[in-house]
């Protein structure tokens, strides 16, 4: 959905889901791989880049929805700040969910870099204002996934930090974090690890080179 954005993270998490078993010696210095369901089948959709939210993950959400999908992988979110949660409310009423969409509507948010904004300026309080209604959006796709038996599950965040981070900290998601090879939480540093925190259900590998997977152009 997203254009001119990498696409290494998708392609390597779409490996590790479905690849189908590599001969070995197909590719220079590579044994082969396989991923945990082979002969399952995948419907790409592009909403974002590694970083955030570049796209509309809403209508990725929507499209898979009525399109047959049994599972939503989202390996993909942003963080908010506590304040930015201040007078949410978690809810899947139809009126709030529609009021979200007119709102992000109105407000223009449509196309805009959600990247959070520091500084006190009106374009800032606008992106800022926009984040906040994305949440509210964001949140009523996954419950209308729940609700048609779709399991949503999502990335838990990979900042070391339990600041809230959406969509896996929304009540329908599974949020996942990463282990390490000694099956404990992976962190590097205090800027890069796995995100924990209560929103947390739980972990699987994900310490990075510790997994094979594919990679867009090859290897």
């Amino acid at each position: 959905i997203a254009e001119g954005v990498d696409v290494v993270h998708g392609t390597a998490v779409a490996s590790i889901i479905a690849a189908e078993t590599g001969e070995p010696g197909a590719l220079p210095d590579e044994d082969g791989m396989a991923g945990i369901c082979w002969r399952c089948r995948l419907m790409v959709l592009k909403m974002g880049d590694s970083e955030r939210f570049e796209g509309d993950p809403v209508k990725a959400i929507r499209y898979a929805i009525a399109n047959g999908a049994n599972v939503i992988n989202i390996s993909a979110g942003d963080l908010l700040d506590w304040d930015d949660l201040e007078g949410l409310t978690e809810s899947d009423d139809a009126e709030e969910c529609e009021a979200a969409e007119d709102e992000w509507q109105w407000r223009g948010c449509e196309g805009l870099d959600l990247a959070p904004c520091g500084e006190l300026t009106q374009e800032c309080r606008k992106i800022q204002e926009c984040r906040a209604v994305q949440y509210r959006r964001l949140e009523c796709a996954v419950n209308d996934a729940a609700e048609a038996n779709i399991v949503v599950v999502a990335a838990a965040g990979n900042k070391n930090t339990d600041r809230p981070h959406f969509p896996s900290r929304f009540q329908n998601a599974i949020a996942v974090g990463a282990s390490d090879q000694e099956d404990r939480r992976w962190v590097t540093n205090s800027s890069d690890g796995s995100n924990f925190g209560r929103d947390l259900d739980l972990m699987a590998p994900g310490e990075p080179g510790t997994i094979r997977a594919a990679h867009h152009g090859g290897g």
